[in-house]
């Protein structure tokens, strides 16, 4: 068997496998494999495969390192840790910035993407004392690097003038620009179409997402000349590509009446595969859920909406009441609990989609305590009606707030 050979039996299995594995001795891949630390549930995250970076001295001292204790450093240890030698770590955690509680949410994973040169030169940048830039150092920065930093905050217009400081431009510096290689930043902002006070309005921070080609290509798309399409051109367009955005509106549903209410600029949330997805769904065909047909569905998958339609408790004409668009910020799995739950306690009647959305076993907790204090799940409505109690509806927060009950205290004596 050869080395390559011997080295895919050892870690395809284990989802350990990179080409960089290949470059590796055997006995180092053995020694890390067989390391006591990855059996503890502290450390077994650590085994994957970008530890084929690293070597056995500073994966050894990087794990055996004490901060690891304090709860400031502990969640940095992520697998892309070992993009970093063991002086690295140690130089980058105890940069003396920070030792100021100002800079601990810099403190993320995505920090090993910079060396310990570039963390401190970032951290000391003067930028960060000019006004404007200040809110841009946040753990996003590490996506990026000094050089390209400088020069996206320093870029100028042709009159020598800092391109921030024209108010058009302001909205997009957000700490999302870090995603952005400096020529794509430029390319951006140097397009003639921002210069049309039509399209300034899509001057935000989303385009960071985008890129000039497809920013062009969108602009000047001939479906915004008819009135069907033209409001859904705004800023959240960014998040989909040209080719995304195209054919999400050549889709020949929407030629149906009965999606017109969906298109809003909130379908660019979604993609074109599950938008297509959705539309297509045979159960709109039944006309019995036209009522669930709000810009709100695009928060959830095809998936998704499908599980929740083809709950068979739903289909009972006595929960006609819980079949709104806000059933769909709901999962599946807990509509049946909790649906299962009011039937048990006899609130079957009086069930609402708030009741839904609370976790089923605090609320088995949260009725168990309200009947062993007397209190009613049902209350009577001065027409004679019945409604269910408030309580049963109420946040955690307002539930140990208003009613003096901490739900959570009771579930753990439980």
């Amino acid at each position: 068997m050869s080395k390559q050979e011997e080295i895919k039996e050892l870690l395809q299995e284990k989802k350990l496998l990179t080409e960089n594995a290949y470059d590796r001795n055997i006995n180092f891949i053995n020694e890390v494999l067989s390391m006591d630390i990855f059996k503890k549930p502290r450390y077994r995250h650590l085994l994957k495969a970008t530890i084929w970076q690293s070597n056995l001295d500073d994966i050894n001292n990087i794990l055996s390192m004490s901060d690891w204790n304090d709860p400031k450093y502990y969640h940095l240890l992520q697998p892309n840790i070992w993009k970093r030698n063991y002086q690295e770590v140690l130089n980058i955690i105890h940069n003396p910035k920070f030792s100021n509680p100002d800079y601990y949410d810099l403190l993320t994973p995505n920090i090993w993407q910079c060396t310990d040169a570039e963390v401190d030169e970032i951290l000391n940048m003067s930028e960060w004392n000019d006004p404007r830039f200040k809110h841009l150092l946040t753990s996003n920065i590490w996506k990026s690097n000094p050089t390209t930093i400088k020069k996206i905050l320093g870029i100028k217009t042709k009159d020598g003038e800092s391109i921030w400081s024209i108010s058009k431009f302001r909205n997009l510096l957000e700490p999302t620009i870090w995603q952005s290689s400096y020529e794509n930043v430029l390319d951006i902002i140097s397009l003639p179409e921002w210069d049309n006070e039509e399209y300034q309005d899509l001057l935000t921070s989303n385009i960071w997402h985008s890129t000039k080609e497809d920013i062009v290509n969108i602009l000047h798309m001939d479906e915004w000349k008819k009135n069907k399409y033209k409001h859904l051109l705004t800023s959240s367009i960014w998040n989909c590509s040209y080719s995304e955005v195209k054919n999400i509106l050549s889709i020949p549903a929407w030629n149906n009446p009965r999606f017109k209410s969906l298109l809003t600029p909130s379908i660019w949330n979604s993609s074109y595969k599950n938008i297509e997805e959705i539309l297509n769904m045979s159960e709109w065909d039944t006309g019995l859920y036209d009522q669930l047909l709000s810009p709100s569905i695009w928060k959830k998958s095809a998936n998704d909406i499908r599980l929740i339609l083809q709950i068979a408790e739903l289909q009972d004409d006595k929960y006609n009441q819980l079949l709104s668009p806000s059933i769909f910020c709901i999962k599946a799995s807990n509509i049946v609990g909790m649906l299962k739950l009011a039937e048990e306690y006899g609130l079957d009647a009086v069930i609402s989609n708030r009741f839904l959305r609370r976790d089923v076993n605090q609320q088995r907790v949260l009725i168990e305590y309200l009947l062993s204090h007397d209190i009613e799940l049902v209350l009577d409505k001065p027409n004679g009606e019945h409604k269910m109690n408030p309580i049963l509806t109420t946040s955690n927060g307002d539930l140990k707030q208003t009613y003096g009950i901490d739900i959570s205290a009771i579930s753990r004596k439980k």
